[in-house]
C-alpha cells in the first residue's frame, strides 16, 4: 500500500525566509517515497506566522538607535509591509522542490459536527473547554482526505496532543517527528534481504549482525546532514543511500573515534598534522564527527596555526562541503 504523509503546523513552521516549509529538504526526502498532504488551514498558518515574525522584526528595526546616528526616516516604520511579504512567500512557495497535495474539509456538515465536539470537550478541543476551532478544521481536512483516498496507509505528524488524540480515536497513526517515521519506512521494505547484505558484507564482521539487532539498528536510524540513511551495526558506523539501501560507506567507529581523539591528545605540529592526513583517507563522516571535528579546529591553536598547510585545508574544505550537502 502506498504511503501518505499529511501535518500539523507545529512541524513545518518555519517563520525565516529561507524556505517555505521548516524541514523542506526532509519532505523532499518522504516525497520520494509517499504523498505528502498538507492542509490548506495549514499553510494559511505558515503563512500568518511568518507575516507576524517579519513585522513584529520590521518594528524593532525602525526603532534601532542606528535610525538616529544616521538620520534615516523614521516614517519608514508607518510603510505596509504586506505586499512585500506576501510577495516573498509566494516566491518561496513557487521555489518548493517537491510536490505535494493541499487537502481542506469537504464534509456538508462540518459546522454541525464540529459544533457538536466543541460541546462535548471531544479532541481535538481542548479538555474542559471549547478552544481549539482551529484544529478541528485541520482535523477534518486530514480525516475527510484519508477517506477519499483509502489506497494510501496515511501517518499523520503532529505535536500538538488533543490533535493526536483525535486522530488515534480513529486508528490513525501519529508521530511527532520525521525520525520516528523510519520504523514505518522500513517495514516497507524487506528487512531480511538488508540483513544478508549486511551479513555477507566483507567489513561488518558476523558476530555483530542478527536479524533482531539488523531491524533494532534500521527503526534507530537516522538522516545526516546529506540525507542518507546512518545505522550503527556493532563497532560499525553503516551509510545507506537514503532510496536504494545500497551500502554507501562502512565506517570502524572505534579507530575513527581514535583519531579524532588524538587530535586533542597531541601536543607536537606533526602527531595532529599525521592525524589529519590519516582522517583525510576517509570519505565520510558523521554529523557528530563533523561537529567535534570543527570545534577542534576553533579551539585548538595548534590545528589553526596548520592551517595553511594543504592536507589540513583541504581536508576542513571537505567537511565543509560534507556539512552543506543536503
Amino acid at each position: 500500500m502506498k504511503r501518505a504523509f499529511l501535518f500539523d503546523t507545529n512541524i513545518i513552521r518555519n517563520t525565516g525566509l529561507k524556505s517555505f516549509f521548516g524541514s523542506e529538504h526532509e519532505l523532499k526526502k518522504l516525497s520520494t517515497i509517499g504523498k505528502i498532504v498538507i492542509p490548506q488551514t495549514v499553510i494559511m498558518e505558515i503563512k500568518n506566522h511568518r507575516k507576524k515574525h517579519l513585522e513584529g522584526q520590521k518594528k524593532a528595526f525602525f526603532k534601532n538607535e542606528l535610525f538616529n546616528i544616521y538620520c534615516l526616516d523614521k516614517t519608514k516604520n508607518d510603510l505596509d509591509v504586506d505586499v512585500d511579504v506576501e510577495n516573498k512567500i509566494e516566491i518561496l512557495n513557487k521555489r518548493i522542490s517537491f510536490e505535494y497535495e493541499v487537502c481542506d474539509v469537504t464534509r456538508n456538515d462540518f459546522l454541525n459536527e464540529a459544533r457538536e465536539y466543541a460541546i462535548k470537550n471531544k479532541p481535538p478541543f481542548d479538555q474542559g473547554n471549547d478552544k481549539g476551532f482551529k484544529d478541528a478544521i485541520i482535523y477534518f481536512s486530514i480525516l475527510d482526505w484519508i477517506e477519499s483516498n483509502n489506497e494510501y496507509s496515511p501517518i499523520v505528524f503532529s505535536q500538538d496532543g488533543r490533535l493526536s488524540q483525535a486522530f488515534k480515536t480513529k486508528n490513525i497513526t501519529v508521530i511527532e517527528t520525521i525520525n520516528e517515521c523510519h520504523k514505518f519506512i522500513w517495514n516497507d521494505y524487506n528487512i531480511d534481504h538488508i540483513f544478508q547484505r549486511f551479513k555477507d558484507h566483507e567489513s561488518i564482521e558476523n558476530g555483530d549482525i542478527t536479524k533482531s539487532s539488523v531491524k533494532k539498528a534500521l527503526y534507530d536510524s537516522v538522516l545526516n546532514l546529506r540525507n542518507d540513511w546512518e545505522i550503527i551495526i556493532g563497532d560499525h558506523i553503516v551509510i545507506l543511500d537514503y532510496l536504494s539501501k545500497e551500502i554507501l560507506h562502512i565506517l570502524d567507529k572505534i579507530k575513527m573515534k581514535g583519531y579524532i581523539n588524538d587530535l586533542s591528545k597531541n601536543n607536537s605540529l606533526s602527531s595532529i598534522h599525521d592525524c589529519i592526513i590519516k582522517l583525510d583517507e576517509y570519505e565520510y563522516f558523521t554529523d557528530e564527527q563533523i561537529e567535534i571535528l570543527e570545534k577542534e579546529k576553533e579551539n585548538n591553536d595548534k590545528i589553526k596555526s596548520l592551517i595553511d598547510d594543504k592536507y589540513v585545508d583541504d581536508f576542513y574544505f571537505k567537511l565543509g562541503e560534507m556539512k552543506q550537502q543536503k
